[in-house]
């Protein structure tokens, strides 16, 4: 969602109204509106904002805004992520076609939860609007690959290191020797 708030023009010492977005999607999209619609822009903290004399600027453009909006997202190539979790790699691989949004396997991991060849889990997440060209990356379940092992060490309570034995270990293993000379 674009934000509205005040600030100091430092240019004119002036207080102006200025529109900012809250993603790099919405940056990208004021910095072209800015432009179409010849509105002065300047940064804050780093990020491009649009700059207003009042609000009734703003309200002038709100509509066109929305439309632009719309319209840049479908000719830049920025759609909404659909879900694939728990879909089979066929089934989500349609969905992400559908969606236009390219697609790569990051990943294979056990799952208890799912059978082999299911979607697992997806970065990014669904729901979040992305570029048409960012992959998704998504998760297999693989249930021919070892659950992962959680190892447990107790501590050492009997104080049996031998610092003798450890001293001759590395000064008899080939690798550390190479390191030294």
């Amino acid at each position: 969602m674009l934000k509205t708030t005040r600030a100091q023009d430092l240019n004119t010492g002036e207080e102006r109204i200025v529109v900012v977005g809250e993603n790099i999607l919405e940056d990208r999209f004021l910095l072209w509106f800015s432009t179409e619609y010849d509105i002065p822009k300047t940064m804050i903290n780093g990020r491009e904002v649009l700059m207003f004399d009042t609000q009734n600027d703003i309200n002038q453009l709100s509509d066109n805004m929305e439309k632009a909006f719309r319209s840049f997202k479908q000719t830049f190539g920025y759609s909404e992520i659909p879900n694939t979790v728990g879909l089979s790699l066929d089934e989500g691989a349609m969905r992400m076609a559908d969606s236009g949004h390219l697609w790569t396997i990051d990943r294979e991991e056990y799952s208890e939860k799912y059978p082999t060849g299911t979607i697992t889990a997806q970065n990014p997440q669904a729901g979040i609007t992305s570029a048409l060209y960012n992959p998704i990356r998504l998760t297999i379940a693989n249930n021919t690959l070892p659950p992962k092992q959680n190892f447990y060490a107790p501590p050492n309570t009997t104080n049996t290191t031998n610092i003798e034995s450890i001293e001759e270990s590395i000064e008899n293993d080939e690798v550390f020797k190479r390191f030294l000379t």
